[in-house]
């Protein structure tokens, strides 16, 4: 292992005006330069320490819109948008109700130190997709830290990768902890404390609504179409009161903090993007069984998305789901994301449940009107942004691993978090 930390940073006058970074996965990555001044602020002003800063994970694009009319997002676009691709097997996974974080850890501080420059009791970090640390409170990333090492330690990680350091990609929970809040300033009670109330005289206003209605029915009047219509607002506003309840409280103590592994990212050498999706799984499992107190197992389901009677499978299974308070589902191709035609396609698809898209679009968002409007909202940019941002973190983890420079590995940091500044739905 190298004993030097990889120089010189990044300056602000490496990224003014236009840039073009080229990836392996996607040459010729253009960039706007107002997104680039935007990006790099975030680099210098809110990220972790730029030496631990080796890789954001991409957005995820929702699926096509359903051709259910009862439905905005199904599992049936998603796995047909793969079978199109060629794709042979995908993993059907669950989408926790949390934060996408990147966990890199050090075996011992002499590690981190030589690899990472790190300072004293510095073991490694764990921070969000635009690299700002989560949990942000250092005595819980700390602590937060130290158990990811006891665990995967416990699970032999450090010995099956002949690895000092390892970086895996894991869902956050709860999803309050990103940065004390759920991206709105005073954290998810506030959100609550905003939204419940008018939530609540919705619910009241409906039903003496639907009360009155029924007695003039009873009295002879014809009022079943609006009657038909104003239960069915009350149904929906029962859904999204219970969805809002649903969300997480600020966590208190490290106790309060759980992981889902997802998939391991690199180790000393070597990254792991083209590896076997089932050896992932099998290195989370491992960490799920000896820390179970911090790490969650997400359940996943692996189908061919050609096969009618798979699929049908899957959309009952996220039924269920979602119906319990899922979120939903996330579809991923199990193999290379280049296709037989070597193009890139998408690392994953998200298909979320009609609850947590009503928290989004509202309470009547699923009302006929609203739903014919809402399903020709457009996902190509969304699309874009997404395959270049995978290309962006796999060329700057490989950078990393190769030895190269800081200079050379924020270059990819940079361009993805100006891609996070294109102007795009942040419902979508």
């Amino acid at each position: 292992m190298r004993a030097d930390v990889p120089i010189p940073l990044l300056d602000i006058s490496d990224v003014l005006g236009k840039r073009v970074v080229h990836a392996r996965l996607r040459p010729n990555i253009t960039l706007r330069e107002d997104n680039v001044g935007a990006a790099f602020e975030v680099l210098s002003r809110f990220a972790v320490g730029p030496n631990w800063l080796v890789h954001l994970p991409p957005t995820i694009s929702p699926c096509d819109a359903s051709a259910r009319v009862d439905y905005l997002e199904h599992p049936d676009e998603a796995l047909r948008y793969y079978a199109e691709q060629g794709v042979e097997r995908a993993v059907v996974q669950e989408k926790h109700r949390g934060v996408r974080a990147v966990i890199v850890c050090c075996r011992d501080e002499v590690t981190a130190m030589r690899r990472f420059g790190a300072g004293a009791d510095e073991l490694g970090v764990c921070y969000g997709r635009t690299g700002r640390p989560s949990p942000p409170v250092p005595e819980l990333q700390r602590g937060l830290i130290s158990a990811v090492r006891a665990g995967a330690e416990a699970a032999g990680l450090f010995a099956e990768m002949e690895s000092p350091w390892l970086a895996f990609e894991a869902v956050l929970m709860p999803r309050s902890v990103a940065h004390g809040t759920d991206g709105v300033p005073g954290g998810a009670d506030a959100i609550r404390r905003r939204l419940e109330p008018l939530g609540l005289r919705r619910r009241a206003c409906l039903r003496e609504a639907v009360t009155a209605l029924e007695a003039a029915e009873q009295l002879g009047v014809e009022v079943s179409g609006i009657l038909d219509r104003q239960s069915r607002r009350l149904d929906t506003a029962e859904r999204y009161l219970l969805a809002l309840r649903r969300r997480e409280r600020l966590p208190l103590a490290l106790d309060d903090l759980r992981l889902a592994p997802l998939q391991m990212l690199a180790s000393e050498g070597a990254t792991h993007f083209e590896r076997d999706p089932e050896w992932h799984v099998a290195m989370s499992n491992r960490l799920c069984v000896a820390a179970p107190e911090l790490f969650v197992r997400t359940m996943r389901r692996i189908v061919d998305p050609g096969d009618e009677a798979g699929g049908a499978d899957i959309a009952a299974w996220w039924e269920r789901l979602t119906d319990d308070g899922s979120e939903g589902v996330v579809v991923r191709p199990l193999g290379p994301t280049l296709n037989g035609r070597s193009k890139l396609i998408q690392s994953a698809l998200k298909c979320r449940g009609r609850d947590a898209l009503r928290l989004l679009y509202g309470p009547d968002y699923d009302e006929p009107d609203t739903l014919r409007s809402l399903k020709g909202r457009g996902l190509a940019v969304k699309r874009s942004v997404a395959l270049r941002e995978f290309a962006l973190g796999v060329e700057a983890l490989e950078r990393f691993v190769r030895h190269e420079s800081l200079y050379r590995v924020h270059e990819c940091i940079v361009a993805a978090l100006a891609l996070e500044a294109e102007p795009l739905d942040p419902r979508l």
